[in-house]
């Protein structure tokens, strides 16, 4: 056990000056996700810092930084009465959420993280951590060192990945689905051809084209996003921080290689298109838009259909669609990757409420009520 020196990073100077920090310990993890880079974090901020504070987390052994984890702190109102929450700084494109220790260190860090939330207990009434990896050993070791001293918390299952596997040719992939989506998508495809002159597909990727060609596809799914359903019914995708967060990722993914963008075109109207990062052979399909003036053509499903056909046999290992089990990703998905939640009540009397809401009241109405 190593004795470890903790330093809470609380403004956007300071935040920026880890960068450095940060790659080093992105670059000791085994295993690597974009969602844990300082460039992923660093956009997800200017969506979330006119609702938050930082709250980010430093450990360091003598002069060795030997962990970070980047938490923020919240006010909401929950069952009518306001509280503190810590949660990771993540927006709803993360597909998980991790935090970065050095290998060798996990159980001094979260000896020195139990100690100081325990220290600093008045400053949160609850953790809230969500879209953590089944294998994440951070949160139910927490959980495990806080027991008896806080009013602890749960470790449950909240979400799933839905993926598949692009170490196959497509045609072996698709003989596996069902008679009835291979019709669905031919009459998708019949329906397009009869409607217009052309149907073209465009794939931009750091893999292949300059800035500029990928600075034009961008501002083509922007101009998709703008018009499409969800910019009615899912505003907070499209605020102006969201925008501001999309805007610098894409930034951040065209230095650093992993930007991807799929657009299908109509008669040379763009209707549709996919927002992916690619890093390490991992597609990480972020958003999927299409302009609601051509829902009746289906050109998402038929999008959709069209990037996992030519997604194998480029030397990918996997798909990854986000959370959420919406029919359309299930249908296509071969595993489920599970995410999971841990929350965590602190012993102020806010944090006392809401545990006897959460676990005592909420669940005897359920049984009640069946």
């Amino acid at each position: 056990m190593h004795r470890l020196e903790l330093y809470r990073i609380k403004n956007k100077k300071e935040f920026e000056n880890l960068h450095e920090i940060w790659d080093v310990l992105w670059e000791s993890r085994d295993k690597k996700t974009i969602f844990s880079t300082y460039e992923w974090s660093h956009a997800a901020w200017l969506w979330r810092e006119n609702t938050a504070s930082l709250y980010i987390l430093l450990f360091m052994s003598g002069s060795k930084h030997v962990g970070l984890i980047p938490l923020i702190s919240c006010d909401y109102t929950m069952y009518g009465t306001k509280v503190k929450v810590l949660e990771i700084l993540s927006v709803p494109d993360n597909q998980i959420c991790e935090a970065l220790v050095v290998p060798g260190y996990e159980d001094s860090v979260v000896k020195a993280l139990v100690n100081y939330l325990l220290k600093n207990k008045s400053s949160w009434d609850l953790i809230n951590l969500r879209k953590l990896c089944p294998d994440d050993f951070l949160m139910e070791r927490c959980l495990s060192g806080m027991k008896g001293v806080l009013s602890t918390g749960n470790y449950d299952e909240l979400d799933c990945v839905p993926t598949i596997f692009l170490d196959k040719s497509w045609d072996d992939f698709y003989k596996t689905k069902s008679r009835r989506m291979k019709k669905s998508n031919n009459n998708i495809r019949n329906r397009l051809h009869k409607n217009f002159r052309e149907v073209k597909i465009m794939h931009y990727c750091s893999r292949y084209h300059q800035q500029h060609d990928l600075q034009h596809a961008y501002s083509e799914y922007l101009n998709v996003a703008r018009n499409s359903w969800k910019n009615e019914k899912l505003k907070a995708l499209y605020s102006s921080n969201a925008l501001d967060f999309l805007d610098r990722i894409t930034q951040y993914a065209i230095k650093k290689g992993w930007l991807s963008i799929w657009l299908l075109y109509l008669d040379s109207t763009p209707v549709a298109g996919e927002y992916q990062l690619i890093d390490r052979g991992r597609v990480y399909a972020l958003r999927s838009e299409y302009h609601k003036s051509y829902s009746d053509y289906s050109p998402g499903s038929y999008l959709n259909w069209k990037i996992l056909e030519k997604s194998f046999g480029l030397g990918y290992i996997t798909y990854e669609m986000g959370p959420g089990d919406m029919e359309y990703k299930i249908r296509w998905s071969e595993i489920n990757s599970k995410r999971y939640r841990s929350r965590i009540y602190g012993n102020s009397l806010r944090g006392r409420y809401l545990r006897a809401v959460e676990q005592v009241l909420k669940p005897t109405l359920k049984k009640f009520l069946k």
